[in-house]
């Protein structure tokens, strides 16, 4: 009994550190099951997306931004046999403050193996995909990735998460590109979004 608890009691303080990676970037869509920092979040449930105001900031109410996506996945429980946290940030800096989590947001999202959304076996790592498929079913905002549910008024092409993100795209290019029809599709803010990379773990001491 004493080393069964000895067990948990380890098992429970065990601590896992990221590593922050360079990869090719068909490693982070949401069918790999990725852990990342940064770009646009590669959701895991593609219908259930969260929108602006559950993702706003606690402070100044601005939308956050995507910071970082950990796979934790608990094989050992129906519900949750794919599971992910995301968490996103404020960028204005005056709303990081001490002892203040008001600007974060944390998102857990989960599926039991047998879901709509991924086969039941595990997917190939090895080679990256050779159809191109919009994996997320939700509309997205094109700036951030999060749910976009207002669309542009002219074009009604491309979509955003609300008015902040809309007023930002437009003066970034969307005004001049709005109605064209050989317009290219919108791509992530670079100036907004932080830099991608993939999010390695392992326990601490293994190496």
């Amino acid at each position: 009994v004493k080393m069964a608890a000895s067990a948990r009691e380890s098992e429970s303080s065990s601590v896992d550190l990221g590593f922050v990676e360079e990869t090719e970037s068909w490693r982070l869509l949401s069918r790999f099951f990725p852990s990342k920092v940064g770009g646009r979040p590669a959701w895991l449930d593609l219908e259930s997306v969260p929108t602006a105001p559950e993702l706003s900031c606690g402070v100044c109410g601005k939308p956050t931004v995507f910071l970082l996506q950990v796979y934790s996945p608990r094989s050992e429980q129906t519900a949750c046999f794919h599971r992910t946290v995301f968490v996103f940030c404020c960028k204005e800096p005056s709303c990081h403050t001490r002892n203040n989590s008001a600007c974060f947001r944390v998102y857990r999202s989960q599926l039991p193996r047998e879901n709509d959304f991924y086969d039941f076996d595990p997917p190939d790592e090895d080679s990256p995909p050779t159809e191109d498929v919009d994996e997320t079913l939700s509309p997205l905002c094109c700036v951030c990735g999060c749910g976009g549910g207002k669309a542009c008024a002219r074009c009604h092409q491309v979509k955003y998460c609300g008015k902040h993100h809309q007023l930002l795209d437009w003066k970034a290019g969307h005004k001049a590109a709005c109605g064209a029809e050989d317009s290219s599709p919108p791509t992530p803010h670079a100036k907004l979004l932080f830099p991608e990379f993939d999010l390695v773990t392992e326990a601490e001491g293994s190496g």
